[in-house]
């Protein structure tokens, strides 16, 4: 990637680029942060804390779950379940990391893990019991047999982990 040059001072060409809005920055625009480099802009609009974590992580969470819950009922209905989780899990992921703005963190972490679990389950629900796993053994308890709940902790731990080591 060759360089490119910086949004504030143009003569200056740089690689770095900041960790939220992807600006290109030069060493003199980039202050660092506990995310990352940032540019001055996003380093004194994002400040570190609860209510703004909180904020990114409902974001990510109800852009996750629009997505979790139709590829959930899709997943139930294909009969190559083990090669579409990762995939349904890298789906959820990738929203939420959209939504947040690519903000990380725990909350954002059990805002996937959650919104993935709910798109799982919440579409072999949808499914009704069809599909290659026809997956629930005592519907009238809502309980779920073996191989859905497995799906789905498989593909909460995919989901989580893209977001903790992404």
């Amino acid at each position: 990637m060759p360089g490119q040059p910086c949004a504030k001072h143009p003569k200056e060409i740089t690689l770095l680029r900041c960790s939220r809005c992807d600006i290109a920055i030069c060493l003199r625009c980039r202050v660092e942060t506990p995310a990352g480099g940032r540019c001055r802009t996003c380093a004194g609009s994002g400040r570190v804390g609860a209510q703004g974590d909180a904020r990114v992580a409902l974001r990510g969470f109800l852009a996750a779950v629009v997505v979790a819950v139709p590829a959930g009922w899709l997943l139930h209905q294909l009969p190559f379940v083990l090669i579409c989780v990762p995939i349904y899990a890298w789906l959820v992921s990738e929203a939420a990391l959209r939504a947040g703005q690519r903000g990380a963190g725990r909350s954002m972490e059990w805002a996937v893990g959650v919104a993935a679990a709910i798109g799982c389950l919440g579409g072999g629900a949808l499914a009704g019991g069809a599909g290659p796993d026809a997956g629930w053994s005592i519907p009238e308890l809502g309980l779920v047999d073996a191989w859905t709940l497995g799906m789905t902790v498989v593909a909460v731990i995919i989901a989580v982990s893209r977001i903790r080591y992404w």
